[in-house]
This record gives C-alpha cells, structure tokens and sequence, in this order.
C-alpha cells in the first residue's frame, strides 16, 4: 500500500512539474504575443506621425506659394502656425523612435534639412520683391532640401514598414504557438486529471477495504478480549473457592491440631498457608490487570499531585512504620486521563520503593517532573515530537536497586529480579500493571537502576 501511495505521489509531482513548465512556457510565448502586438502598434504610431509630418511640410509649402502669388499676409500666418506644428511633430518623431539608432540618424539627417529649408523660406519672402534673381536661387535651393526631406521621410518609412512586417511575423508565430500551447495544456491537463481521478479512486478503494478489514479485525479483537476477560474472571472466581477451602483447612488443622501433630508438619502447615495466600493475590492481581484492558470510565483532566497526595495519605501507617519520606514536586502536571488508573500507578510505584528498600536505610522516595525533549523522544521512542509534547515524572528511590542490564525485563508478567525464599515480598505484577496503564494513557515507562544505590522510574505523559 505504502508503495502504491509513493507511486502515485511521484507521478502526480511529475505530471505537475511537466504542466508547470508546459504552463510557463505557454505564458512566456504569451507574453511575446503581447510584447510583439504593442511594437506593432508602436510602428503604426510612428508611420502616422511621418506622414503627419509630410503633411506639415506641404501645407508650409502651399502658405509659401499662396503668399508669393497673391502677397496675402494670411498665408504667412498659415505657415507660421504649421511651422510649429512640424517642430512637435519632429520632436514627438524623436521620443518614438528612441530605440532605434537607423531613425534616430535620419531624423539627425532631417533636423537640418529642415531647418536649411524654413531659413531659405524665410530668405525668399524677403527676396521676392527686392532681388529676382537672388529669390529664384533661393527657390531652387529650397526645392532640393525638400526634396532631400522627401527621400529621408520615405527611406523612414520604409525602415518602418519592415520593422511592421518583422512584427507581423513574430506576433503570428507566437499567436499560433500559443494556440498550439493552449491546446496541448489542455488535453495534457485532462489527461492528468483522468489519471489522478482514477488513482484517487483506486487509492480510495484500498482504503475502504482496508478500513472494512481494520474494523472488523478490531471487532475480532474485542470479541476475543471480551471472552479472554470473561474466561480470566471465570478462571480467578473458580480458583478462590480452592484457595479459600485450602486456607481454610489449614487453619483449622494447625488450630485444632497444634499439640498432637509433629513441628516439621507445622512448619509445612504454614509454608502452605503462605503458598496459599500468595496464590490469592497473585489472582486479584491478575484479575486487576485483566480489568485494565478494557478501559470503562471516560478520560477526565486529573491532577498528578492530588493523585499522589492520596495515595501518600494511604501510606502513612506504612510510612511511618519505615520511617521513609516521599518529596513530591508541586510542578506536578495536570493531564487527561483515568483517575483510578493513576492511583493505581503510582500506589504500584510508592509500594515497590518501600518493598524493596534496604537493611536499616530509612527509604526516601523522590517524585519530580521535566519536560521531555524531542531529541529524547525520538532517541528513545523513535517518535517525532513535533506536534506532541510530552512531560516526564520520575519516580526515584534509595532501596536495593537492580542490576540494569535487568531494566527491559522488570515490566513482564510475573518477572522477579529477587527470589521468592528472600525477605523481599513480591508478586512480579506491579510493574506490568504500571506499564499497562501508561499504554493506556498513550505514554511510556522507562526504569534504571542501580545494585544497592536505587532504582528509578520514567514515566512520560503527553499533554495538550
């Protein structure tokens, strides 16, 4: 499954990157198609604003021959005003050719062709009546810078019309391309969206049956927890009515019979009264633990130090019995989780530092709380603590310890670092009971401990 999703994933990342590149190669082309139309309506500007200019110059020409055939003033006002009129058309000329050296130079070419012509226009309107001859001259001068000017004006315009036809070409280039693009977007884009609908699709499938399979494995597992707990609670309730019997004979053999039967049969009378009653809590133990599987109460928020303040009043014959003292932290966190559970913790944890404290050692037990890190998470636990954090109390007594080679073994069922026949009481349950409820709590539980120096508990708690 994890192999199919990893497919699908890379396929889905190739097909995006090939549209992303398909996409940025059609907007490119796009943005040439745009470019290439703006430079086409650049070059029109610049073919009207010649031609306007052509325009003036001829309109000056007429007011020059209307003034010198009928000597109206009129006409020298008309040329006055288009004079102008070629002056902010020739500079409108220069800004919009800037980019092009070829204009720029004819314009240059133009510039004092033009001016040559207006002097000798001026020239000639003061000749005319003083020196024919002289104005005739002028005459002939000013037709050849107007005809130079023609030639400039018309090789511009030529330059013009084939920067519009180089233009034309670009913009039907990139105009069929980008048609040709839109196209090969789209059906690739179709394309991928069928394939992707139809690996979703599958993917969902796998899924569904996947869930299906999940739930019904997890209505198995309940099924059989439920006939294991019932079987279990069969099993422990059978088992007391022998063990009651057993305890109960027993008794009644070493009351009633105390002076008549031998001290060895005594001494075996009592072993057996002792078997028996090790065997009677090994059964509530083992049904408590049994009970701890399924969860029945709801998850509240529970203070940790009012949980050991209780299980600390509960202790205080057995305290002060031993003399021992318990510091507990008042950083103690508050969590969600099962009330009894954590009493049940914790009582597990006090009892087995006063249990297993040493020989005329008064037992100290300390009860603090840090912050977990990520990088002991994961070094620990092999979990990304990026979006959980988590909270460690820690358990830590002075007693007979353990060997540590020992740690991944004490939470086990029914494990003993100690032997039976030494003074150290034990059922080998406890420390599974503890492990069970922090599963339950979705945390862990770590130990370590020294021969003769103590032992220590971790217990990590997630919190919001």
């Amino acid at each position: 499954m994890r192999k199919s999703v990893a497919i699908t994933y890379v396929a889905f990342f190739i097909s995006l990157v090939i549209l992303l590149g398909i996409g940025f190669n059609f907007y490119t082309r796009l943005l040439r198609y745009n470019y290439s139309i703006t430079w086409i309506e650049h070059t029109h500007e610049v073919l009207h604003e010649i031609r306007n200019f052509e325009n003036y110059f001829k309109e000056i020409e007429s007011s020059q021959r209307g003034f010198l055939l009928t000597g109206d003033s009129v006409f020298l006002k008309s040329s006055d005003k288009k004079i102008n009129s070629i002056k902010l058309s020739f500079k409108r000329l220069l800004q919009l050719t800037s980019d092009n050296p070829t204009q720029q130079k004819n314009l240059g070419n133009l510039n004092y062709l033009i001016s040559r012509r207006l002097d000798i226009l001026e020239e000639a309107i003061v000749l005319h009546t003083l020196d024919r001859t002289l104005f005739k001259k002028r005459l002939i001068e000013g037709r050849e810078a107007m005809d130079n000017c023609a030639v400039i004006l018309s090789r511009m315009e030529k330059e013009e019309q084939r920067l519009l036809v180089m233009r034309r070409k670009i913009k039907d280039t990139y105009g069929t391309s980008s048609s040709n693009y839109s196209v090969v977007i789209f059906i690739f884009s179709f394309v991928v969206f069928i394939i992707t609908f139809l690996l979703i699709i599958r993917e969902l499938s796998r899924r569904f049956r996947y869930q299906r399979d999940l739930e019904l494995k997890i209505t198995e597992l309940n099924q059989a927890n439920a006939e294991l707990e019932q079987i279990t609670f069969a099993a422990s309730h059978d088992l007391q009515e022998p063990l009651r019997k057993i305890m109960t004979f027993s008794d009644m053999l070493k009351v009633k019979y105390t002076s008549t039967i031998p001290a060895e049969a005594q001494r075996l009378v009592e072993r057996l009264q002792l078997s028996a009653t090790r065997m009677h809590g090994l059964v509530d133990d083992l049904m408590s633990f049994t009970r701890l599987a399924g969860i029945k109460e709801e998850p509240q928020k529970v203070s940790l130090k009012e949980v050991v303040e209780e299980v600390q009043y509960n202790f205080k014959d057995v305290f002060a019995a031993k003399d021992a003292q318990l510091s507990i932290d008042l950083k103690l966190p508050v969590i969600t989780g099962y009330y009894n559970q954590l009493g049940l913790l914790f009582h597990a944890l006090i009892d087995n530092a006063v249990k297993f404290s040493r020989d005329n050692v008064a037992p100290v037990i300390f009860i603090l709380t840090q912050d977990a890190t990520a990088e002991e998470m994961a070094e620990k636990f092999k979990i990304k603590h990026d979006h959980q954090r988590y909270i460690k109390v820690i358990i830590r007594d002075n007693g007979i310890g353990f060997d540590d080679e020992f740690a991944g073994k004490v939470f086990n069922l029914f494990q003993r670092l100690h032997a039976q026949e030494t003074v150290y009481k034990g059922k080998g349950i406890g420390l599974t009971i503890v492990k069970r409820i922090m599963t339950n709590h979705l945390g862990f539980v770590t130990a370590h401990g020294k021969i003769n120096e103590g032992a220590e508990f971790t217990l990590y708690f997630p919190v919001s």
